[in-house]
């Protein structure tokens, strides 16, 4: 019976740390990722920066709704 428990407790262990893997977003070279973890209202888990940025500018990026690329192509016309 302890030769089942050991396997299935080593799998429940690796399981979230295998989802947390999977959900990280990777940037393009000379980009940082930023988090949005922390921030009120904000409607976006992550994004990408060229530079450093302030706090009051991360806030403001972070609580910016994206717009797809549809929405982007009707502006434009």
């Amino acid at each position: 019976m302890k030769f089942l428990m050991i396997p299935l407790l080593s799998l429940a262990l690796i399981q979230p740390a295998l989802a947390v893997k999977q959900k990280k977003k990777a940037c393009k070279s000379g980009r940082t990722l930023i988090s949005c973890e922390g921030i009120a209202g904000a409607t976006r888990d992550a994004f990408c920066a060229k530079a450093k940025i302030t706090e009051k500018k991360k806030e403001k990026i972070c609580k910016l709704k994206r717009k797809t690329k549809k929405q982007n192509k009707k502006v434009r016309s």
